[in-house]
């Protein structure tokens, strides 16, 4: 069932997103979403 989880969160144009649920286009910036209380901040 794709959407049921959480395992694809991306960062996409600064928002967090499920990377399964959309089409990638040109120009999108996608990274990793970043940790909240990383301590390596």
């Amino acid at each position: 069932m794709m959407g049921a989880c959480f395992d694809c969160l991306v960062e996409i144009d600064g928002v967090t997103q499920q990377a399964c649920m959309l089409a990638v286009t040109a120009g999108m910036e996608i990274k990793m979403p970043s940790a909240k209380g990383d301590r390596n901040a």
